[in-house]
């Protein structure tokens, strides 16, 4: 057996293998080919990044008021349905419904349902005004209305099945069609009132607790908003400054190799928040040098995917499931980003302490200095990308903007990432920015922030015709490509677990609910704690950890409140041990 001295100095290659030019491209090809997602071609393409566009638009016109429908004053449920009605069709052209469709080619039946999905979302957005006015969500609603919810209903099962699977399928399905049966004696705790199938086809895409509810709601305001943020940072090369600082900090302690994945991946999930993303990116160098220096092929896996899943805690970009929170307690993101702060970095020391051990048990050496980045190159390279989350955070905590702070964000990545090219700065340039401050100026009769965001916008244009890391054309259409695959699967599974909250809402089961679950563990708090725990692991081998949290947001929550416990203590308790059962067997 090789020696872990002789291993550690088989290559030094790792700064290499470290040193892509763009991780997300590579990450992004990875998870397609693992998740089966269908390319787009030809028009679907152009309709995808067109569609996109519109998405990032429409929430920048919501968020910061600029009123582009002139004239028009848009209902939220309306902005609503036109995202729903924008992304929710492109499921069933990206992801197939068997697992040995074609892959290259779009079939008809998914045609058929892009183009039903897309009808029922605009007729019911031109209806949910009416709805609003005559409370059709409740009764009344007309014949058309109930046969567009029917057909939205279906569709979002079926978006629901292909983006999370039969698992995520059967176990929300059931729950979104109990309020046909819920007066049924066999139910026990769970009986409650039951309806007719207009009555609840009506409530599910007509009211604001159910589709139209609080999954929805944090995607709308929030989630695009940060997911944009954290498309430019992939592109723009944070993935390699943040593996490259990892490594020139952690590569030469004990099992050195492995405390850099955990770094890595917990500078990584600051800004991103994806555990498969998280995995794709920190795990392509990360793993093969922990193999090179003696680490086994299996343990290394192991703590890249514990390490990856830290990512969905790691402030101040938390995953979905943060922004979902958030609404749910109505409290606002940068409350739940500072509630994740000191149990991120406890579940990161105890991985690091975990390595620690590991590797002086094993006599595990670190990687040689001469084989790793330095770590003034690495800052000098990527200090913006630091100044940019500093830009963030004081929006979020300070300035409580946690809508407005992700595009300001990505806005000044663009600029900065643009000017730090190896090309001088020439006059040119100068004549940019000048142009770009007399617009700002020019623009604010928006109100300040607005004139801001706007004028690095522009700025972010006109650069792209100067020297510079100029993205160009194709890079911007890649850009919005990449957004648009995320958006689109996020949004089929918060749009179907939204259904799963309507359900129990109609049958008004909750607060009897949480009466039962005190009844079954004697008012103890430790046992209800234990059942909650138990419980999210079980769900969380079919659930992903979003509609996992939803579920015991709902179910238990109220319970564990009712013993006097802290509300975002008992919600930041549900949201990891559903994190947690990303990593446990058998399917971690």
């Amino acid at each position: 057996m090789t020696s872990s001295s002789d291993t550690a100095r088989v290559n030094s290659d790792v700064p290499q293998k470290m040193d892509i030019d763009d991780p997300h491209g590579v990450a992004d090809l990875q998870e397609s080919e693992v998740t089966r997602v269908r390319a787009l071609h030809g028009i679907w393409r152009w309709a995808l990044m067109a569609a996109t566009l519109g998405t990032i638009l429409l929430c920048i016109n919501q968020q910061f008021a600029l009123r582009f429908l002139i004239g028009y004053t848009q209902l939220n449920t309306e902005y609503f349905y036109l995202l729903i009605a924008l992304m929710l069709p492109f499921t069933f052209l990206m992801f197939p419904g068997t697992p040995k469709a074609d892959l290259d080619r779009v079939p008809w039946y998914d045609v058929a349902l892009f183009v039903g999905t897309f009808a029922s979302a605009i007729y019911l957005m031109m209806n949910i005004r009416k709805a609003a006015q005559f409370g059709w969500e409740f009764d009344g609603a007309p014949n058309g209305v109930i046969a567009a919810g029917l057909v939205m209903w279906f569709v979002l099962l079926e978006a629901l099945r292909r983006t999370g699977g039969w698992s995520l399928l059967l176990s929300v399905a059931p729950f979104t069609f109990y309020p046909l049966f819920a007066d049924s004696s066999w139910l026990g705790p769970f009986r409650g009132t039951q309806s007719t199938l207009a009555q609840t086809t009506a409530y599910h895409v007509l009211s604001g607790e159910s589709l139209l509810g609080i999954p929805i709601q944090a995607f709308a305001d929030t989630v695009i908003g940060f997911l944009v943020f954290g498309t430019a940072l992939m592109m723009t090369g944070a993935g390699k400054f943040f593996i490259n600082i990892a490594f020139a900090m952690c590569g030469t302690f004990r099992g050195g190799a492995a405390k850099v994945c955990i770094f890595a991946s917990g500078l990584l999930g600051t800004v991103g928040g994806s555990i498969v993303s998280n995995v794709l990116t920190a795990g392509t160098m990360t793993i093969p040098a922990m193999k090179k220096t003696g680490f086994t092929p299996s343990y290394a896996a192991a703590i890249e995917a514990c390490a990856s899943t830290g990512a969905v805690l790691a402030p101040p970009v938390l995953g979905a499931t943060a922004f979902v929170m958030a609404q749910f307690m109505n409290v606002s993101y940068a409350e739940v980003a500072l509630a994740a702060t000191i149990p991120s970095v406890l579940y990161y020391f105890g991985l690091f302490a975990q390595v620690d051990s590991y590797a002086a048990r094993h006599k595990l050496e670190g990687i040689p200095r001469e084989e790793l980045p330095r770590f003034t190159d690495a800052l000098k390279d990527g200090w913006y990308y630091l100044f940019v989350i500093a830009i963030l955070v004081v929006m979020l905590l300070y300035f409580k903007r946690e809508s407005h702070a992700p595009f300001y964000a990505t806005a000044l990545l663009v600029i900065l990432h643009q000017w730090s090219g190896p090309a001088p700065w020439k006059r040119g340039n100068t004549l940019v920015l000048m142009v770009a401050i007399a617009l700002t100026a020019g623009m604010v009769w928006l109100d300040m922030g607005n004139a801001i965001l706007w004028g690095m916008c522009i700025l972010a244009a006109l650069n792209e015709f100067f020297p510079g890391k100029n993205w160009g054309g194709a890079r911007w259409l890649h850009f919005l490509e990449l957004n648009g695959k995320t958006f689109v699967e996020l949004i089929a599974i918060l749009a179907g677990c939204g259904l799963l909250i309507g359900a129990f809402s109609l049958t008004g089961v909750i607060s009897s609910l949480a009466n039962d679950l005190l009844n079954i563990a004697g008012g103890d708090v430790f046992l209800l704690l234990l059942m909650c725990a138990f419980t999210s692991l079980i769900l969380g081998l079919g659930l992903t950890t979003t509609s996992c949290y939803i579920f015991l947001a709902i179910l238990v929550a109220p319970a564990l409140e009712k013993l006097g416990l802290n509300k975002m203590a008992v919600h930041m308790f549900i949201f990891y041990w559903g994190m947690l059962s990303s990593i446990t067997p058998p399917v971690g």
